[in-house]
């Protein structure tokens, strides 16, 4: 994924911009799948930043968007991401 590689390369806004891209087409085309994944790349760099209240607001979206596409393993993965990084899960469900 571009915005996540132009992130960790050191260039958050610009990875942020990718990923705000990605998302937006992901989601007017209909891949939910990959919507949600774009959003738990976005729950890490808004994060990063301190930007809690958008950083929840992705994960709250991406956790709803895997569990309606029964993908477990990546909600349980979403969960710990939530765990690690200090925010809510909880009320996902």
């Amino acid at each position: 994924m571009r915005g996540g590689a132009t992130r960790a390369a050191g260039d958050t806004p610009g990875g942020e911009a990718h990923l705000g891209r990605a998302l937006e087409a992901f989601e007017s085309t209909g891949a939910t799948f990959e919507a949600a994944m774009t959003r738990l790349e976005l729950v890490r760099a808004l994060a990063a930043r301190g930007e809690t209240p958008g950083a929840q607001a992705h994960l709250a979206e991406a956790i709803t968007a895997l569990q309606a596409a029964r993908v477990p393993r990546r909600v349980a993965e979403a969960r710990a991401l939530a765990g690690a990084l200090g925010l809510i899960a909880a009320g996902c469900d």
